[in-house]
């Protein structure tokens, strides 16, 4: 069941339209030694301060796309119930039919 929500998930127009970009850490974080002056300092920590905002950015689309993913399983699972509650009544009309049938065929006039 997992498997076939899952793949009806993959399958579903806009799944894959998904535009969340995952940011790099800033070079100077890991450049190695220390830093040179006060200007690098102050421009590693505006490029770490931008790396959070990216980060922070990304989070959020990952958390929307999360969320439209579960709405979307949600109406597939809505969809496959009502799919099988229409298979169910229909078996049970034919079952219906061919019991009705059966009596008729072995002669009975109220069945």
């Amino acid at each position: 069941m997992i498997r076939l929500l899952t793949a009806a998930v993959l399958l579903l127009p806009g799944a894959a339209t998904a535009m969340c970009f995952e940011p790099s850490e800033p070079y100077c974080i890991r450049a190695y030694g220390t830093f040179d002056d006060q200007f690098s300092f102050e421009s590693c920590r505006g490029q770490l301060r931008s790396y959070q905002s990216d980060v922070e950015s990304f989070l959020d689309c990952q958390r929307r796309e999360i969320d439209d993913s579960i709405t979307r399983i949600e109406q597939e699972r809505d969809n496959i119930q009502t799919a099988q509650r229409k298979s169910q009544d229909a078996l049970d009309e034919f079952n219906a039919a061919v019991e009705y049938w059966n009596c008729k065929a072995n002669g009975g006039s109220i069945c």
